[in-house]
Parts: C-alpha cells; structure tokens; sequence
C-alpha cells in the first residue's frame, strides 16, 4: 500500500525506505547528503547499508529553530544521525560547532569553504541595472540565523543614515526573508520582488 504522508515535503519513512532500494541497487561508493532532513535520511541509509557518507549541513536546524525546545530536539537529532558519517562543513565556523556541539570528532570532519576568491576590480562587468557610477554593496545568501540577516539589515540602516549615495543589494531568500521585507519596507530600501 502507499504511505499516507501528512509532512510537507515527503515522509522521512518512506523516502528512507525508498532511499535503501536505491543504494543496495546501485550499490555507490559514498554517498553525500546535505540539509536537515536529506541529511538525517542519507546518513541512517548509510549507516544500514554500510556505505561511506559524506554530510553537509549548510547550517545546522537547531541554530534557527522558533525555540529553545525546538533547538534542543534538533541538535539531538543531529547528535543521534551522527552515527559513523562524515561532516563535510562549508566554513570554519561550522566545522567548529560540528565537532564542539554535535559531537563529530576532529578525524571525520572536513572543511569546503565555499565562498568565492577575491575579484581583482578590472575583471568585474558591469550587472544589469546597476548606474555606472553607482556605489552598492551586494550581499549574496540565504538568509538563515548563523548570517544574522537582522544586524545585516540595522548595518545597512546606519551606512545609509552617514552614506545615502550607497545602494544595497540583498540577494537570497530563507527563514528570516519575511522579516526583511518587513525591515525594508523602510524609506532607506527599495524592494524589488521578483
């Protein structure tokens, strides 16, 4: 019969299921999950059928759950999923919490920065609607509690309050975009919906 699924996005039990077919089919040699509950998945499958995983948490959920209680049952559940996976973290500052609060050890963690190399200024075109003489600043990123989108907001507040010929580009959705665009309905930002 079919999983009557009452979660958005999919049942955890019936994707795991699903996820175990996969794997003992196509039998990988590792495999790598990202995010919360993709994450929790591809690390339980890993663990039950014995293939290597890799995981990523691209921030971890109890850093931006609505509660102390929410945060609490959140990290442990990421102390739970653990199991024998590997943490691919994508900043120092989340390999640090990896292994200080969820418990990964130093040896089974590793570090993927992803954020861009610097530009060198004569390399960098001209983006589409932006005055050539125009002076911005462009924040690029899902807007999630360890970024803290809400100081970011204030900080553009205070630039423009010393600096209003500077424009700022926010450029990303997530938890806290609701309260941004409530921040920015402010006469010192435009916002632009697309």
């Amino acid at each position: 019969g079919t999983e009557k699924c009452p979660f958005e996005g999919g049942c955890p039990k019936l994707s795991a299921y699903q996820t175990v077919r996969i794997i003992k089919k196509e039998k990988p040699d590792v495999i790598h999950c990202h995010s919360a509950k993709g994450g929790m998945i591809g690390r339980i499958v890993g663990f039950v059928t014995n293939t290597p995983v890799f995981y990523t948490p691209h921030a971890f959920s109890f850093l931006f759950a609505e509660s102390k209680k929410k945060s609490w049952g959140f990290l442990l559940l990421e102390k739970i999923a653990r199991l024998n996976s590997r943490m691919l973290a994508c900043s120092e500052s989340e390999h640090e919490l990896g292994i200080k609060v969820v418990g990964y050890k130093q040896e089974r963690t590793f570090v993927w920065n992803n954020a861009i190399p610097a530009i060198l200024f004569q390399d960098v075109k001209q983006p589409d609607g932006i005055l050539p003489n125009e002076r911005f600043i462009i924040s690029i990123g899902r807007s999630s509690y360890p970024k803290n989108p809400l100081l970011m907001v204030e900080t553009m507040k205070r630039v423009y309050e010393k600096h209003s010929d500077i424009h700022f580009y926010l450029v990303g959705v997530g938890f806290y975009s609701p309260q941004w665009l409530n921040v920015w309905e402010a006469r010192w930002v435009s916002v632009q919906r697309e």
